[in-house]
């Protein structure tokens, strides 16, 4: 290749080493290119990949806190059914003569053969399984008979004698019709009024509870 010498106002250059030094910058920059691309296609995929899973990631907690949303509002629901079921009840309890329990308190009877008009009484209403005693509270004395040495079956209830004479006969909401024929120490203990309804087993004891309910009253008994 022949050189050819330039004269220009910067003085002279040859054109032969200028072509050299082009193809000299081409070939160390092809290489460099190269490794550049192949040191930054890695941190290119995994920062798509971090994207993406950042994005499910921020779908996900959304969903979870629409699931919560809708979670607290179910609860909401049944909470103001709850309350509007307990409210419906309550009216539906028929009115007596004595009024209200606030307006008129109905004094503990004493024994005797004295009647009394009917009532609704707020009491506290446990059960108990005589013939299947788990929990061996009711050891004592013969589990088959009452206090009133009746037979023991459903449908009987444990009182207080003081407070409420045997065989009064009473409504219980989501047992039934009952009578008075039994007893318990520590029912005698209770300030208010308490009922034992006699279960068959000791699971159904458990499962009833402790209750605090309107319970009326649809006959006094005459005591002992």
């Amino acid at each position: 290749m022949t050189t050819e010498v330039h004269e220009n106002s910067g003085g002279t250059y040859q054109e032969g080493k200028v072509m050299r030094v082009r193809k000299s910058w081409s070939v160390r920059i092809g290489p460099l290119l190269s490794l550049l691309l192949v040191a930054l296609i890695p941190s290119i995929i995994i920062n798509a990949e971090m994207n993406h899973r950042q994005g499910k990631l921020v779908q996900e907690v959304n969903t979870l806190k629409q699931e919560i949303r809708d979670l607290k509002w179910s609860q909401d629901q049944l909470s103001k059914t709850l309350m509007d079921t307990l409210a419906q009840q309550r009216e539906e309890v028929p009115a007596t003569e004595l009024g209200s329990l606030e307006d008129q308190p109905v004094e503990p009877i004493s024994r005797g053969s004295v009647k009394r008009p009917a009532a609704v009484l707020m009491a506290r209403v446990t059960a108990y399984a005589p013939l299947d005693n788990e929990s061996r509270i009711c050891a004592w004395g013969d589990p088959t008979v009452t206090a009133t040495m009746t037979k023991v079956r459903r449908g009987v209830v444990a009182v207080d004698p003081e407070k409420i004479p045997y065989g009064t006969r009473l409504y219980i909401p989501g047992y039934g019709e009952v009578i008075a024929e039994d007893t318990g120490v520590g029912l005698k203990k209770y300030d208010g009024y308490a009922i034992d309804v006699l279960v068959d087993t000791y699971e159904e004891a458990m499962e009833w509870g402790k209750q605090y309910i309107d319970v009326e009253v649809l006959e006094w008994g005459p005591g002992n």
